[in-house]
C-alpha cells in the first residue's frame, strides 16, 4: 500500500516537472502509430479479402467429387452463414448439327453469394445484374459457346437427354474464370440436372458448397470443417481460389506487418532511451528513499508502479489517437479503399495496450535494475553511480521482448528473425565501425575551425554515449530506409508483373497446323500476344532413376507435381516472366534431352543441377537431365511451366499449343472472328480476375504509402528521445564553456557539428545495414529479386544529417539560451 501511494505521488510530481513527458510521449507515438497501423492493416486486409471473394463467388468453397456431407451444410447454417449448392461437370452441348464440349455449372437460387452475375440478350454486350439460377428448362450460355454452336438467344440445345431453351448470354460470372477452365460455360438450374441423366456412377463431377457470412462465423467454420474433410475434398478461400489475388494479398500483408514491426521497434528504442534517462535522473531519489528505510525491492516496486502508470497513460493516449487517426484515414480514403471496410475489433485495442506495457517493461528493465542497486551513501557521495547490467543481459532482455511481441503480431518467424538479425547486424557494425569513423573524422577536422575540432573531440571523449547515439540514429534510419525500399520495390514489382496491357485472354487446344495461321491472324487484328508454346501432358515417375517415394521418403507428397499430370513444353528461347537462377539456358536440339525446372519444384523434390527426372508421356518414358533452374512469376498472366524441355525434345508426342493475349474491352467482338477462324480452339477470358487483382494492388499500394508515414513518425520519436537523453550533460558542459568565455554562437556551432557528424555516420551505417536487411527480406519473405541501390549510399547519409541536425538543434534549445549561472545552480 505504501509503494502504491508513494508511486502515485512520485508520478504526479514527475509529471508536473516534465520528467515523464519524454517517456510518455515516446510510448504515445509508438502505441499510437502501432494502433493506427494494426487497425489499418487488419481492416484493409479483411476488406480486401472480402472483396477478393467476388472472384471466387463466395467467401469459402467446399469442393469434392462426391456430394458434400449434409453435416457440413448444417453446421454452416447453424453458424448463421449463407450457403449455395453447386455442381460442375463437363458435357457435350448439341444444337442441331453442331456440338461442343462445355463446362456445365448447375446452381441454385442463392447463386452467387459474392460478386456480380450479369446476363445479356446478345453476345459480348453489357449485361444486366442477375441473382439466382435460370428458370427450370432454361440455360444461360457464354458468348463463345453461342458462336461455336451457331445459335442465338431463344434457340434450343440438348444437354444429356434433355432439351433447354437458351434464355440469355453470360457476360460476367463470379467463380467462372480460371486458368484451368478450358471449355465454354453453361449455367443451368440445379433442379434440372437429374432430368439430363448425365450423373451416373463413375461420372466425373465436382460438387461445391459455397459459403458466405461474417468473419467470426467463417473462422469458426474453418476450424471445424478441417477435421471433417477427407483427402478428396478441399476448402477454398479467396486466396487459394484466385492465386493471383492471393499472391498480391500475401505480399501486401507481409509488407504491412513488417511496417508495424519496424514502427514498434522504433518505439521500443525511444522508450529504452527515455527510461534510461529517467532512471539516471532518479538515482538521488532512490538513495533518499533507502535512507528513509525502504528496502531495495520496495524502491524497485515503487518505480515500477510509476512506470506502469506512465505506461497506462501513454498506451491509452496512443490507442485513442491511433483509433481516431485510423478513422480519419478510412473516411478520407473511402473512395480508394475496399467498398466494405469492416469495423475495428475491440481485441486490437486490448492487444495494443498490453503491447505498450510489455515494451515499456521489457526495454526499461535494465534501467530499473540500476535503480535497485543505488546505495544510500550516494546522498553524500554522488559519484557512487550503480553498475549497469551486463551488456549481454541487456541485449538478451531486449531481443526476447522483441521476439515475443513481433511474433505475436506477425506470426511469421522468417519475418521476425530477419528483422532481429538485421538489427543485431547493425549494432555489431556500429560498434566496430563507429570508432574507425570517429578516428577518420578527427584527422579530417585537424585543419578545420576550432568549433568543428571541439565538437568532434567531444564525441571521441564520450565514446560510450556516442556509440549509443550512432546506434539509435543508425537503427532509426535503417528501419525507415528499409520500409522505403520495400515500398518502392514492392509497388514496382506489382506494376511490372501487371502492366496496363497484361494478357487477359488465354487460347488453348491450338492444333500444330493452326499456329502459323493464328500468328498471322494476331498480326492482322493488331493483337498483342505472348509466345505460342507447345504443350503435352506427362507424369513424373522417377527422380534420379528412383521411385519418387523411395527418393523423397515421407516428403513424397510435398509437391503437387507428383500427384497429377504436368503440362510440359519445349522451347529454345527463354520465356518471359522467368528469371534464370542457376545453370545455363542451352536448349538447342540434342540427342539427350535436358530440362529447365522451376525453383520451388526443385527445392521440394530435392533436385539440383545435373539430377535427372523421368516422365511418362502417353505410355512412353523419357529421362532428362536438369540443365537450369528458373524462378517463375506465376501471377504474371503469361503461359508458365514447371518443366521446359530443350527444343524439339518432345516433338514426337501429340501436342496442342497455348498462348495468351491482350484485348481491350471495346474490342471484345474480335473474339467472334477468332472463334469462327479457329472453332476448335478454347478461349479463356480472365478479365474479372485481372480487374480484381488490379483493385487489390491499387489498394495495397495505398496502404503501403499510409503505413510509411507512421514509421517515419516513430523514427522522429527516437530522434527526440535520443537528443533528450544527453541533454543534462550538454547543459553542464555548455555552462562551463560559457563561464570560460565561449559565446552562444560557439556553443551552438560545436553542438550542431556533433549532430552533423552523428547524422553522417548513422547514415553510412544505415546504408550498409538496410542493404543487408533488404536482401534478406527480398530473398526469403517477399520472394523478389534482390537489387543494389546505389542511390541509398548517397541518400542515407544526407537523410541522416537532414533529420538529426534539426532534431539536435530543437532538442538543445535550452543549452543555447539559458545563462551559465542558472545551469550551474541546477546541476
Amino acid at each position: 500500500m505504501l509503494s502504491a501511494s508513494l508511486a502515485w505521488k512520485l508520478f504526479w510530481r514527475d509529471w508536473k516537472s516534465g520528467e515523464l513527458r519524454v517517456l510518455i510521449f515516446a510510448l504515445w507515438v509508438a502505441i499510437g502509430g502501432l494502433t493506427a497501423v494494426t487497425l489499418l492493416v487488419d481492416r484493409i486486409d479483411r476488406g480486401m479479402t472480402k472483396e477478393a471473394a467476388q472472384v471466387l463467388g463466395a467467401d469459402r468453397i467446399v469442393s469434392g467429387p462426391r456430394p458434400i456431407k449434409p453435416e457440413i451444410k448444417a453446421y454452416a447454417l447453424s453458424q448463421g452463414l449463407t450457403v449455395s449448392d453447386l455442381l460442375w461437370f463437363s458435357s457435350v452441348a448439341v444444337a442441331g448439327s453442331e456440338f461442343e464440349l462445355a463446362t456445365v455449372r448447375a446452381v441454385d437460387d442463392a447463386f452467387p453469394l459474392a460478386g456480380d452475375l450479369a446476363i445479356a440478350d446478345k453476345p459480348f454486350t453489357e449485361g444486366t445484374a442477375t441473382q439466382g439460377a435460370p428458370k427450370s428448362g432454361e440455360v444461360w450460355l457464354s458468348s463463345r459457346l453461342l458462336a461455336l454452336l451457331k445459335i442465338e438467344v431463344g434457340g434450343s440445345l440438348q444437354i444429356g437427354v434433355s432439351q433447354f431453351k437458351v434464355a440469355g448470354v453470360i457476360t460476367q460470372e463470379p467463380g467462372g474464370s480460371s486458368f484451368f477452365n478450358f471449355s465454354p460455360t453453361i449455367l443451368m438450374n440445379l433442379a434440372d440436372v437429374p432430368a439430363t441423366k448425365i450423373v451416373q456412377p463413375g461420372s466425373r463431377l465436382n460438387y461445391r458448397l459455397a459459403i458466405s457470412g461474417d468473419e467470426n462465423s467463417l473462422q469458426n467454420f474453418d476450424q471445424w470443417v478441417k477435421d471433417q474433410l477427407d483427402n478428396s475434398e478441399r476448402l477454398i478461400g479467396a486466396a487459394s481460389g484466385a492465386p493471383q489475388i492471393g499472391s498480391a494479398l500475401g505480399k501486401a500483408k507481409n509488407y504491412l506487418n513488417l511496417s508495424g514491426i519496424l514502427g514498434l521497434i522504433l518505439g521500443g528504442i525511444a522508450i529504452a532511451i527515455a527510461a534510461n534517462r529517467y532512471a539516471t535522473r532518479h538515482f538521488d531519489h532512490s538513495a533518499l528513499l533507502r535512507c528513509m528505510g525502504l528496502r531495495k525491492n520496495q524502491v524497485v516496486i515503487t518505480f515500477c508502479l510509476v512506470l506502469l502508470l506512465a505506461g497506462l497513460l501513454g498506451s491509452l493516449l496512443g490507442g485513442i489517437t491511433g483509433y481516431f487517426i485510423n478513422e480519419l484515414l478510412i473516411q478520407s480514403l473511402s473512395d480508394l479503399l475496399p467498398e466494405q471496410v469492416p469495423p475495428p475489433r475491440v481485441a486490437s485495442f486490448l492487444i495494443n495496450l498490453a503491447t505498450g506495457l510489455t515494451v515499456l517493461l521489457g526495454f526499461a528493465l535494465p534501467a530499473l535494475i540500476r535503480i535497485r542497486s543505488v546505495q544510500p551513501m550516494r546522498i553524500l557521495r554522488r559519484d557512487l553511480t550503480p553498475m549497469s547490467m551486463s551488456g549481454w543481459m541487456t541485449v538478451v532482455i531486449a531481443i526476447v521482448t522483441l521476439a515475443v511481441i513481433l511474433y505475436w503480431y506477425a506470426n511469421n518467424w522468417t519475418l521476425v528473425l530477419s528483422v532481429i538479425l538485421g538489427g543485431c547486424l547493425l549494432v555489431a557494425v556500429c560498434l566496430g565501425c563507429s570508432l574507425v569513423l570517429l578516428s577518420l573524422a578527427k584527422r579530417l577536422a585537424q585543419k578545420r575551425s576550432i568549433s568543428m575540432r571541439f565538437g568532434i573531440e567531444h564525441l571521441r571523449r564520450h565514446k560510450g554515449a556516442s556509440l549509443i547515439q550512432i546506434t539509435a540514429f543508425g537503427l532509426t534510419l535503417t528501419l525507415i530506409a528499409t520500409i522505403f525500399l520495400m515500398r518502392n520495390e514492392l509497388i514496382a514489382d506489382w506494376q511490372a508483373q501487371l502492366p496496363e496491357e497484361a494478357p487477359n485472354h488465354f487460347m488453348v487446344n491450338i492444333r500444330p497446323e493452326e499456329v502459323a495461321a493464328l500468328n498471322e491472324q494476331f498480326e492482322q487484328l493488331s493483337i498483342k500476344a505472348s509466345h505460342v508454346f507447345p504443350m503435352v501432358r506427362g507424369r513424373v515417375v522417377a527422380l534420379n532413376e528412383q521411385d519418387p517415394k523411395d527418393y523423397l521418403g515421407e516428403n513424397s507428397r510435398g509437391h503437387n507435381s507428383l500427384r497429377r499430370e504436368l503440362n510440359l513444353t519445349w522451347a529454345s528461347e527463354f520465356p518471359e516472366a522467368n528469371t534464370l537462377l542457376s545453370g545455363e539456358w542451352q536448349m538447342a536440339p540434342a540427342e539427350n534431352p535436358v530440362i529447365s525446372i522451376e525453383q520451388e519444384m526443385a527445392e521440394r523434390l530435392n533436385l539440383t543441377l545435373g539430377d535427372s527426372m523421368t516422365f511418362n508421356i502417353a505410355g512412353d518414358e523419357i529421362t532428362a537431365t536438369i540443365e537450369s533452374i528458373r524462378k517463375v512469376e506465376w501471377d504474371s498472366f503469361q503461359p508458365n511451366f514447371y518443366v521446359i524441355f530443350n527444343d524439339q525434345a518432345l516433338q514426337k508426342f501429340p501436342s496442342t499449343y497455348i498462348t495468351s493475349f491482350y484485348l481491350s474491352p471495346d474490342r471484345k467482338l474480335v473474339l467472334n472472328d477468332l472463334v469462327q477462324a479457329f472453332p476448335t480452339v478454347s478461349i479463356i477470358e480472365l478479365d474479372l480476375i485481372l480487374s480484381e487483382v488490379r483493385k487489390v494492388l491499387d489498394k495495397a499500394s495505398l496502404a503501403v504509402e499510409v503505413v510509411l508515414i507512421f514509421v517515419v513518425l516513430a523514427g522522429l520519436a527516437v530522434l527526440f528521445a535520443t537528443t533528450r537523453a544527453t541533454l543534462d550533460e550538454k547543459l553542464y558542459e555548455s555552462a562551463l564553456l560559457k563561464t570560460l568565455g565561449a559565446n552562444r554562437a560557439f556553443v551552438r556551432k560545436t553542438t550542431l557539428v556533433e549532430y552533423w557528424l552523428l547524422g553522417l555516420l548513422a547514415g553510412i551505417l544505415a546504408a550498409i545495414a538496410s542493404e543487408g536487411l533488404a536482401f534478406v527480406l527480398y530473398e526469403y519473405v517477399f520472394k523478389m529479386t534482390p537489387q543494389w541501390h546505389w542511390w541509398l549510399w548517397l541518400g542515407a547519409p544526407l537523410a541522416g544529417m537532414l533529420l538529426v541536425v534539426p532534431a539536435g538543434g530543437l532538442g538543445n534549445r535550452k543549452v543555447f539560451s539559458l545563462p551559465p549561472i542558472t545551469l550551474l545552480n541546477e546541476h
